[in-house]
């Protein structure tokens, strides 16, 4: 990967990082989001909204505060950002649940706490199980490829806007689907201790976004030599370096 392709500046403040993807200046936050300001644009992939509900009809006593939780942490986002346009990359929705009357009404206020935000959706595989949000939320729903940034009408450029994972395209990616963690350990003396942290993992022409629902996991990854992870952990974003 050549050197230019990527830059970070490792401090910017209230525990976030900036780094230059695509030859765009994204702010990887320590709440899972990213923020791109050139676009006013706040990403954030794999909200799984309904997925509480969905294990509660199954027998799972799951509380109803988690959607709450994740819907006052994007009302943080949007209110330090102050973006003009929310892009979910895919699997806002669990699963037909999310469209019921508890979390349909969650969201529903939610929405309209934030009527002048444009929201675009990128269809996940999630939410074509669950089918197209209700059309009284006013979301705008697209298919994975959209661009986002970039001039048509002179040199092109942008990002393309994705769910799951791909190569080869004509434009730098970013994407959600694969849940992106990382194993971290830590060995001192003859004692190891270890932990897993959700991360941003930006390889030379994909990036993919930890899944912003706080019920949801990881998937441990394997980056390769030259790809890029950064960890998420009590609000802060830091990059690490190790074995792959």
């Amino acid at each position: 990967m050549a050197t230019t392709a990527h830059d970070i500046k490792p401090d910017a403040g209230d525990g976030c990082c900036e780094f230059t993807f695509g030859g765009a200046s994204l702010t990887l936050t320590g709440d899972r989001a990213v923020y791109w300001a050139a676009e006013r644009a706040l990403l954030l992939a794999d909200v799984h909204l309904g997925k509480p509900a969905s294990f509660r009809e199954r027998g799972a006593p799951v509380p109803e505060d988690v959607t709450s939780g994740d819907l006052a942490r994007i009302d943080a986002l949007v209110d330090r950002h102050a973006p003009d346009r929310l892009v979910i990359l895919g699997d806002l929705a669990h699963d037909r649940a999310a469209w019921q009357a508890t979390t349909l009404d969650a969201f529903a206020a939610w929405r309209a706490r934030h009527g002048a935000l444009d929201v675009v959706l990128v269809r996940g595989n999630h939410d074509r199980w669950a089918a197209d949000p209700p059309a009284s939320l006013g979301i705008e729903v697209v298919e994975p490829g959209w661009v986002l940034g970039g001039n048509a009408d002179k040199d092109g450029g942008g990002l393309a806007m994705h769910h799951e994972p791909v190569s080869g395209g004509d434009l730098p990616a970013l994407c959600g689907h694969l849940h992106p963690g990382v194993r971290l350990r830590h060995e001192r003396g003859r004692g190891r201790t270890g932990m897993r942290s959700a991360c941003y993992w930006f390889s030379e022409n994909l990036g993919v976004l930890p899944a912003f629902g706080r019920f949801t996991g990881c998937a441990m990854v394997r980056p390769g030599p030259a790809d890029r992870v950064f960890v998420v952990g009590e609000g802060r974003v830091v990059e690490i370096r190790g074995r792959g």
